[in-house]
């Protein structure tokens, strides 16, 4: 391993000074986003398109659309990740798609991907960030060109563009080339709670100002047949203690750091980075790392790719240690990634055929937790590698990935970790050499049977099994040892209907150590989603969406550890829920039941061991009912009105607990810059013998503008400015001891954010 360390290295490092012979690089694709595997998204969401790389400048220059509309520039490259953040302009309600071109020199536009996005009107409670944007559902879009792809066959897109609300031309022009690209977006935002009122018992919440700073910088240039691109993330407060590294360094701690950097070199198929890189694909030993560090990637064939990398085991933010590599004896991961497809896919269906990729890592780590995280930690040392194997018929309809991982780990506190020691002659740690693996294999039963009137049927069986030693351990990974699982899932769409089975067992203490107890796990869960309509292939608002889930759960020991009484379990728990909802025009119904019920079904021995009672819980029934009424009372007003109430009753004490949570949610879009949002929601809890009574209100209202700051050269700046009162009263009555405690506070925080 150390031999191993050295030489990657040693590769890395040397990279600047090394050519590599590349062949013609493969078309352009979008490996992941964050919406497509979603029912539905908000208009604040933001949008992420992750490709498998960036366009050369001889390839051309991307073009995103969002339905009609051209959204290129208000895209960030990190990485091969583009990011859309709709701060100043929300996603357009209803469905749309996401539509991807590749615009070449010639002036011709290749479609890249389609990408289906469905965009919820249902209002969102804000949360802090969302109340500094003052989020609209429609912006004037003067200063945003709208352009489109041809819709007849030729692509050869002409005209100039529309400037106004209106579909564009068949024709569209083309974006402008720059052979220099350089994007400046920083955001500084002034927030500022200058009011505060309290009465009774009740938590400050001081005044304070804070003006804090948010820069992302992406330099692009091209050299020849050098690519270069690069993100860099700035960011600063005047609070000391938002500072990003303050929990780390405390008042040591920079006002204005940095909080993360890229910078790619790419020539032809091989890429060099330096900065926050992401790489691993083994579940159990290196799994999607993203710290500081170098990183080397070659695709030497159409068959064979490297990866080389080398980067901090810590996450670490700031411009000390700049490259990752200060400490490469105590915090740091080294890795090499070799990968070879042994079977080329179809690229009819984007099938992946056969691809073997083996990994080999070493790695240690400082006793110094991340610098965003307060815990005790201590040093350590990992060596292992790993095969996975993934495969896909030339159907796309089996799907095979399996991995299997070696690693060896300890805690070397003796030699690194004084504060553990204390300068103690302790017993050293004994190294741990353990496995793991996983499979899973994937069929479509049945695909794309059409139904007729654009219905399908779907369905598909996956398992998975997965075994991880006792003492398995890897820096490289997040991982549970000691555990044993097997999960079987059925799930298909059938004329629009949705259903999943799930069934799980997982169990621990593999070893079967008599002391320590067994836990076993039996899971089931079956959800069904029915929107009639589609069904039925029928236009009529009356017939509702219908929903159904069942869970059992069942964790149970399965020996019988001592003491009996304190470390042995059976709790069962099932669970059935029923959920209907309509959407008649303008207004939207919904109403959810669940029944909830908790046996524990352990034979209880004596009453106390050793003095101390059996803690078992106790057996339950809860009910839970929710109603959602909603009214779209004009395009740019919308109420939304809720109640839910619960009961959870003791089978033991027979006593019942109850709680009522009624809630009120007002949108209005008082014009296409200025919005209103109020929240209004009110917990009660009590109980069947009248011990004690508690009531929680909360209320939000929030009054946001967004605008436009022309700027010097024709720049314009998008800005806004927001205003939010807040309330939050607390009543606390113990009637059993006659107490009370009552309190309520007033705040007014303003925000004004600029964008440059």
């Amino acid at each position: 391993m150390d031999f191993f360390k050295t030489i990657s290295k040693s590769l890395i490092l040397g990279i600047t000074i090394i050519v590599y012979t590349h062949t013609s690089a493969a078309a352009v694709t979008i490996e992941q986003t964050n919406f497509s595997d979603k029912q539905t998204v908000q208009p604040t969401s933001e949008i992420k398109l992750k490709l498998d790389r960036l366009p050369s400048q001889n390839e051309g220059r991307l073009s995103i659309f969002i339905g009609q509309t051209d959204v290129t520039s208000m895209f960030r490259t990190v990485g091969n990740e583009l990011i859309y953040q709709p701060k100043n302009i929300p996603l357009p309600v209803g469905e749309t798609k996401v539509i991807v071109y590749l615009v070449k020199e010639n002036n011709q536009w290749q479609e890249i991907a389609q990408l289906p996005l469905k965009v919820s009107e249902l209002a969102v409670k804000p949360t802090d960030s969302q109340v500094t944007q003052a989020p609209t559902q429609q912006q004037p879009t003067q200063q945003r060109s709208q352009r489109g792809p041809s819709q007849s066959t030729e692509s050869t897109p002409s005209e100039e563009p529309t400037t106004n609300n209106q579909q564009p031309t068949n024709n569209p022009a083309q974006p402008n080339s720059q052979e220099n690209n350089t994007l400046l977006r920083p955001t500084l935002t002034l927030e500022s709670q200058f009011l505060e009122a309290r009465s009774g018992e009740i938590n400050s919440r001081p005044t304070s100002t804070e003006l804090t700073f948010k820069g992302d910088f992406n330099p692009q240039e091209r050299i020849g047949d050098l690519d270069i691109r690069g993100v860099f993330s700035l960011f600063g407060t005047t609070i000391e203690e938002n500072a990003i590294r303050f929990q780390q360094q405390g008042e040591n701690a920079r006002n204005l750091d940095l909080e993360k950097y890229d910078i790619d070199l790419a020539y032809g198929s091989t890429t060099f980075s330096l900065g926050h890189n992401t790489y691993g694909n083994h579940r159990f030993l290196l799994n999607n790392i993203s710290n500081r560090g170098l990183l080397l990637n070659s695709r030497l064939s159409d068959r064979f790719d490297i990866t080389l990398a080398t980067t901090t085991a810590t996450d670490i933010v700031g411009f000390d240690n700049i490259f990752g590599l200060n400490d490469l004896d105590n915090d740091n991961i080294s890795a090499a990634i070799v990968g070879y497809q042994i079977v080329k896919g179809n690229p009819d269906n984007d099938s992946r055929g056969v691809r073997l990729e083996a990994t080999l890592m070493t790695a240690s780590r400082q006793p110094e937790p991340d610098f965003n995280q307060l815990q005790v930690v201590d040093a350590e040392d990992s060596d292992g590698f790993g095969l996975t194997l993934v495969a896909e018929d030339s159907s796309g309809r089996l799907r095979f990935n399996g991995g299997f991982a070696r690693s060896t780990f300890t805690n070397p506190s003796s030699e690194r970790d004084s504060e553990l020691t204390e300068g103690l002659d302790i017993v050293p740690v004994v190294p741990a050499t353990e496995n793991a693996y996983f499979l899973e294999a994937e069929y479509d039963l049945v695909k794309n049977v059409n139904l007729g009137s654009d219905r399908i049927l779907n369905l598909t069986l996956k398992a998975t099994h997965e075994r991880i030693d006792p003492l398995f351990n890897s820096i490289g990974a997040s991982v549970a040892p000691d555990t044993l699982q097997t999960v079987i899932l059925l799930e298909g769409i059938i004329a629009g209907a949705n259903l999943t089975l799930i069934q799980n067992w997982n169990e621990d203490n593999l070893a079967d150590i008599s002391t320590t107890p067994k836990n076993n796990r039996r899971n089931t869960a079956f959800n069904l989603n029915l929107p009639l309509q589609t069904v039925f292939a029928v236009q009529n608002p009356l017939l509702p969406t219908l929903s159904y889930s069942f869970t059992r759960n069942r964790n149970f020991t399965a020996n019988s550890p001592e003491p009996v009484n304190l470390l042995s379990s059976d709790l069962l728990t099932t669970t059935h829920t029923f959920g209907t909802a309509w959407k008649i025009q303008n207004l939207t119904f919904g109403y959810n039941f669940s029944s909830t019920f908790s046996d524990n079904r352990r034979i209880s021995g004596a009453a106390e061991v050793d003095g101390q009672p059996d803690q078992q819980p106790e057996d339950t029934q809860d009910f839970t009912n929710e109603i959602k009424v909603g009214w779209q009372a004009t395009p740019g007003l919308r109420l939304d009105l809720g109640y839910q109430w619960t009961s959870s009753r003791s089978l033991v004490t027979n006593i019942t607990q109850f709680s009522s949570i009624p809630t009120l949610g007002i949108m209005w879009q008082i014009d296409p810059s200025m919005m209103l949002i109020v929240d209004f929601s009110r917990n009660e809890n009590t109980d069947s013998i009248n011990r004690a009574f508690v009531r929680g209100d909360t209320m939000n209202v929030i009054l946001g503008k967004t605008f436009i700051i022309p700027g010097p050269a024709g720049l314009e700046l998008p800005a806004n400015v927001s205003l939010q009162y807040g309330l939050t009263s607390n009543s606390d009555r113990d009637r059993e001891l006659n107490q009370s405690r009552d309190g309520t506070i007033h705040t007014l925080t303003g925000n004004i954010s600029i964008s440059f």
